[in-house]
This record gives C-alpha cells, sequence and structure tokens, in this order.
C-alpha cells in the first residue's frame, strides 16, 4: 500500500475528448463526498490535446504517455501511482453522479468477500441522438438479466471499466488489464472474466452514471465487429463462461438466425425453382427474430417515452448490427485457425 493511501483514487484513462474530460471532473468537483477521501489521476494516453491545464484545475494528478498503448495501458500507468485503497476506474466519457462513491465505499465495507462494484449506464437520454439512445437501452436491458425483480444488486461475472469501484488488492492480484488489447475493445471484458474467476462482484442499479455512446451507426458497427472478431478467437482460447446476455449463446443463436435471413431473402429474388420456400423461410427467421427481441422492444419503446419510431428504429438497428456481428464473429474465427495452423506447422518439424 502507497504511503499516505486514502479511500479512492479515480482512474481516468483518456486521449483526447478535451470538454468530455472536463465535463467529468466538473461532475466530480461538484458531487464528490466530503467524507470520503480521494484523489483522481488522469492517465493521457497519448493525446494531441494538452489535457494538463484542465486537470491542474481540478488538482488531478496527471499522466502522460508520448506514444498511444490504449486505455488498458493506461489504466494499468494510474493504479501504479494511486494512492487509494479502491480504485474507482471511469472513462473520460461518462459523468459522475452524485452518490457514486458513498455507494462503492458501503458496499465494500459492508461485505470482506466482495471485490468490486460495478454501476448501470443510463436507459434513454433526451438530448442523445437514436444510435446513442440504442445502445443505452440495450445495455440497460442487457444488465438488468443480471439482477433478480424487485433486487438492488446481482453477482455479475464481469466489471464496468468505465464505472466500477475495485479494491486495490483484487485489481493487483490478476495482474490488471491486459495491454496487448490496444483498442477500447475486449481488454473490459477480459480483465471482468479473469477478476471474477476467485473474486465476488455485484453490479448496482443506483445510482445511474450517464455515458456518451456512440452517436454514429458507422462507429456503432465498427465496434460491434471489432468486439466480435475479438471474442471469437479469445473465447475458443480461453472458454470463459457465458454471460445471460449479450455473451449468451441464445444471442448467438438469434445473431445466426438473422444471417439466416438475409441469405433466404436473397435465394428468393434469385432465378430459381421454388423461390417461394426462401421467401417463407425468411418470413419465419424474420418472425421468430422479431418476437425473441419483443421484451428489448417494448423496454425502449417505455424508456423513450412511448416513442413507438424510435422502438422502430432500434429493432433495424439491431437487425442490422447482427450482420456485422456475424462477419466480425467469421473474421475472428479465420484469425483463429490461422494461428492454430501455423503453431501446427511449428510443432511438425520437432516430432
Amino acid at each position: 500500500m502507497p504511503a499516505n493511501s486514502i479511500d479512492f483514487s479515480i482512474i481516468i484513462p483518456v486521449k483526447n475528448g478535451l470538454p468530455r474530460l472536463e465535463r467529468l471532473l466538473d461532475s466530480i468537483a461538484k458531487n464528490r463526498p466530503e467524507n470520503i477521501s480521494c484523489e483522481i489521476v488522469v492517465s493521457d494516453d497519448g493525446s494531441e490535446e494538452d489535457v494538463r491545464p484542465v486537470c491542474d484545475r481540478h488538482n488531478a494528478v496527471t499522466l502522460r504517455s508520448e506514444k498511444s498503448e490504449g486505455p488498458a495501458a493506461a489504466r494499468n500507468a494510474g493504479a501504479r501511482i494511486a494512492r487509494g485503497e479502491c480504485f474507482l476506474f471511469m472513462d473520460a466519457d461518462v459523468v459522475y453522479e452524485a452518490g457514486l462513491l458513498e455507494k462503492a465505499k458501503q458496499l465494500l465495507d459492508g461485505d470482506p468477500e466482495l471485490q468490486a462494484v460495478s454501476f448501470f449506464s443510463q436507459k434513454c437520454h433526451p438530448g442523445d441522438n437514436t444510435v446513442q439512445n440504442f445502445v443505452a437501452s440495450i445495455e440497460h436491458f442487457w444488465f438488468l438479466k443480471f439482477i433478480e425483480p424487485g433486487k438492488r444488486s446481482g453477482a455479475i461475472k464481469g466489471f464496468t471499466t468505465r464505472n466500477g469501484a475495485i479494491r486495490r488488492e483484487a485489481f493487483e492480484s490478476v495482474g490488471g488489464f491486459d495491454a496487448s488489447f490496444k483498442t477500447n475493445a475486449h481488454e473490459d471484458y477480459d480483465f471482468g472474466k479473469r477478476l471474477t474467476q476467485r473474486n465476488k462482484c455485484v453490479l448496482v442499479r443506483e445510482p445511474v452514471i450517464y455515458h456518451a455512446f456512440p452517436d454514429r451507426l458507422t462507429r456503432l458497427m465498427r465496434n460491434y465487429f471489432v468486439r466480435a472478431s475479438l471474442f471469437v478467437p479469445y473465447y475458443l482460447r480461453n472458454r470463459p463462461a457465458l454471460d445471460p446476455a449479450q455473451t449468451s449463446s441464445r444471442e448467438a443463436l438469434l445473431r445466426m438466425i438473422g444471417g439466416l435471413g438475409a441469405l433466404f431473402l436473397v435465394l428468393s429474388i434469385l432465378p430459381m425453382s421454388f423461390s417461394w420456400v426462401w421467401r417463407l423461410l425468411f418470413l419465419l427467421c424474420v418472425l421468430y427474430y422479431g418476437y425473441c427481441i419483443t421484451d428489448f422492444l417494448k423496454s425502449a419503446y417505455k424508456w423513450s417515452g412511448r416513442n413507438a419510431i424510435f422502438a422502430a428504429k432500434c429493432a433495424l438497428i439491431h437487425y442490422g448490427s447482427s450482420f456485422v456481428i456475424l462477419a466480425g464473429g467469421m473474421w475472428g474465427l479465420l484469425a483463429f485457425l490461422r494461428q492454430w495452423l501455423s503453431a501446427r506447422g511449428r510443432e511438425a518439424p520437432a516430432r
């Protein structure tokens, strides 16, 4: 434990996005509790902008890497100099909510076996566009799968790196984040799976933290592709326990049915016999897909203030994302097979 340790170190990795960082720091200054000692550590991952003046105004410790190494390495660097008994990891594009540190401390102090506390992001936000609110709604919907009706928290096999608190000892016991992940994709999933192999972690309903989700459809689809391409080889190598939501076998089956529906649609318009069979199969796939996402669409409709147009757009984005996820998964599978064949080739001469 570093000398002069305090309750919490708020560790924020950042790369550019200075206005959002300033908004986060302002929200911490406005809402931080007086009865919990904390520090702010901003780990600058090679920003083109100078973040130090903003950090200095908020009494934040600033680290800077001249070369961008990715958010995993930035979080690790912040943790190495942090003095807190616990870490609160926050991404620069979130907004601190009053009561966050109080809730984390209450839960960690009340249960010595508990090692980490994760928090929800918003369902919808009136100032955000359709793409942002789609991502917010579907993540919120997925997270609810971890919590029993009427409960305020639930066990989770993961960790929200954008707004999660963790004991220093637990963080160090798993060796921090895997810095070989250079993008803001999958380093969070990998860390959460390693952390929860031996440690108790929970997801808490409140307070809800605002997160600026992707605001462009192209960026969202890129994120889906990258995450899927990284998940497939990771799963084949490590076989982590599947979650009840985003990475469930049911979700994977649903995405494959969505892809099959598109294939049957293409076959139905080709000049061949029995095209009606392909049209029927396409219709069955679409109906089944729609049935499986009905609960999500009902939630999105409710959370958006009963906006039917938003719910319809959510259905289209969800279905369209299936093709991107399948493409990413196939890309990841090919990468895994190339690595496997290459390893087999290197082993062969030694036999």
